[in-house]
């Protein structure tokens, strides 16, 4: 991708010199979008019938025209595309020698932006990749777009989601990048438990907790499993007893025409999730039930509550506010 800017950099000689910062009325055909960070982009019918209908207030920035006489796009892609939606044959523009090292320019297309909110979770990671390759430490490049080495870490975890994952963000039904990574991270200790979240995820969506308690429990679950082998006796691995046992509901106690060859399992009490829904201040969210704690007052129950930086609050809350969502091992 690098390779091509440069190549058209390399091709393009300077203009005249009253040309350098003035601004030109370009036809829109002699100029041409580099490779870059941004890769979706929205709003351009809407963007283009203003520009229809108002004009072009501020020019688009490009380079001095190469050896084909065309203008690679510095900063402006979204209002050169919305010409070419409205058919506009000439475009504002304003011509810029300076020539910019190609992570410089990366740098500044991701702040500009990740300030707009306006790349996917996905494009930020292809372009910090760019920044790995080239041998720079995930804290330089942290410091250099100014965010944490976390969130730099953390998307770039997203270019390895497994392909169930990568369908949710593809078909726009999670685009948060933390809910990705987490999803991610729950595929590599339980594929089967990702897959089923992932086909909820496609008709119900999914929330941020709701996916953190699944992969707080799995990776509780591994704790254990690998206590349970250091104790084992003569170092060898002893599998952690689970006590499931595996049935069929009996008809008896079911209302007519309840259906009796529904599987079910048994698990030990303390390892199930029961996930609900409630409204807190004006928002939707996902909650776990906590059972072991009985209110004198049989109208109440408790929740814990994670916070988006991690922390959890437990509340008592009226039992008709939740939504039963699920319940799991």
């Amino acid at each position: 991708m690098q390779k091509n800017i440069l190549s058209e950099r390399q091709e393009a000689p300077l203009s005249e010199p009253e040309v350098i910062g003035s601004v030109l009325n370009l036809p829109v055909a002699d100029v041409i979008a580099k490779p870059q960070v941004r890769q979706f982009f929205s709003g351009i019918e809407e963007l283009a019938s203003s520009l229809a209908i108002e004009g072009q207030q501020s020019p688009i920035i490009v380079y001095p025209a190469n050896s084909r006489g065309k203008f690679l796009i510095q900063k402006g892609e979204r209002r050169w595309r919305a010409c070419l939606k409205a058919g506009i044959k000439y475009i504002k523009a304003i011509v810029n020698d300076v020539p910019a090292n190609p992570l410089e320019e990366t740098a500044g297309e991701l702040i500009e932006n990740i300030q707009r909110e306006s790349l996917t979770s996905l494009e930020i990671g292809r372009a910090l990749s760019s920044f790995i390759e080239a041998g720079w430490k995930q804290v330089d490049i942290a410091a250099r777009i100014g965010k944490s080495n976390k969130y730099v870490s953390m998307h770039l975890g997203l270019l390895n989601l497994p392909q169930c994952v990568a369908d949710l963000f593809e078909k726009r039904a999670v685009t948060d990048a933390d809910t990705l990574n987490t999803l991610r991270r729950i595929y590599e200790l339980d594929s089967e438990r990702c897959l089923e979240l992932c086909q909820t995820g496609l008709t119900q969506g999914l929330q941020r907790q709701q996916c953190r308690y699944v992969l707080r429990y799995l990776l509780s679950k591994l704790t254990k499993v690998e206590n349970s082998q250091t104790t084992s006796s003569g170092g060898r691995a002893r599998p952690a007893s689970t006590r499931r046992s595996f049935g069929k509901p009996l008809l008896n106690g079911y209302r007519e025409g309840a259906s009796s060859d529904v599987p079910w399992v048994s698990v030990p009490h303390e390892s199930v999730i029961v996930l609900t829904e409630i409204q807190i201040e004006g928002a939707r969210k996902v909650v776990r039930l906590i059972t072991d704690r009985i209110s004198f007052d049989k109208s109440l129950v408790w929740i814990e509550i994670e916070e988006d930086n991690g922390s959890k609050v437990v509340r008592s809350v009226n039992v008709a506010e939740l939504k039963l969502l699920s319940i799991s091992d």
